[in-house]
């Protein structure tokens, strides 16, 4: 845990898809976004901002990636809401270079 709020948490992605590759959950283990109260979305948001700031300048991203994958269909395999930060630089594509599938061709 490297980052605190009230009711948000913030730790490094064990499975990194690249270097920076952080994690906002909530404080209280919910398993969809639409579980938190506005209090606690409202906190997990306002959190992935102040630690976007700090990872796009550590790691020196020229932008930023956030993904919240809201349930199994949407990817999750985690079964708790929580937003990926991903700091990028130009030398990928906006598809992430391949880590999710382009919806065109779902």
């Amino acid at each position: 845990i490297f980052f605190n709020s009230r009711l948000s948490l913030g730790v490094v992605n064990l499975k990194p898809l690249f270097p920076g590759h952080v994690l906002i959950l909530s404080r209280r283990k919910v398993p969809r976004f639409c579980d938190l109260t506005p209090e606690e979305a409202q906190d997990l948001w306002l959190s992935a901002h102040t630690v976007s700031k700090v990872i796009e300048r550590e790691y020196k991203g020229e932008s930023l990636t956030l993904v919240i994958q809201d349930g199994p269909a949407a990817g999750q395999t985690v079964p708790h809401v929580h937003i990926h930060i991903l700091p990028r630089k130009k030398v990928c594509s906006p598809s992430l270079c391949g880590a999710f599938t382009p919806l065109s061709s779902c």
